[in-house]
């Protein structure tokens, strides 16, 4: 990450603050991060922190849909990073989420969200 991007991208400098408060937590340890309006579950520290920095800050998943209602199937949905960000970036969406994991999959079903205004 460069400087440039740290400086103009708000979303840089989250990944940043998140990397200071978590990056140097107990690994394969179940805890909590609250960011961006949501509340998540996580098993592990540092896959989330790598999970938000290509998902929200790098933007890997964005793309363009004529509906503001889109049906967005998301195979693999870990605890809720990649549903969250669609919910950002499309409210009114249909989120199809699928995690096969049944200990992740219990995280995903709790995150919640901390404010309306999304």
């Amino acid at each position: 990450m460069g400087l440039h991007n740290f400086i103009t991208k708000p979303r840089q400098r989250t990944f940043m603050k998140l990397a200071f408060l978590f990056g140097e937590k107990e690994r394969y340890k179940k805890g909590e991060i609250n960011f961006e309006g949501f509340k998540f579950i996580v098993s592990d520290y540092k896959p989330f922190l790598w999970q938000y920095k290509e998902i929200f800050a790098e933007e890997v998943y964005k793309f363009n849909s004529d509906s503001k209602k889109p049906v967005i199937y998301d195979c693999g949905s870990n605890v809720g990073t990649s549903c969250a960000y669609f919910k950002k970036i499309y409210p009114f969406s249909i989120i199809k989420a699928f995690e096969p994991d049944p200990v992740i999959a219990n995280y995903l079903t709790q995150v919640d969200r901390l404010k309306t205004d999304l």
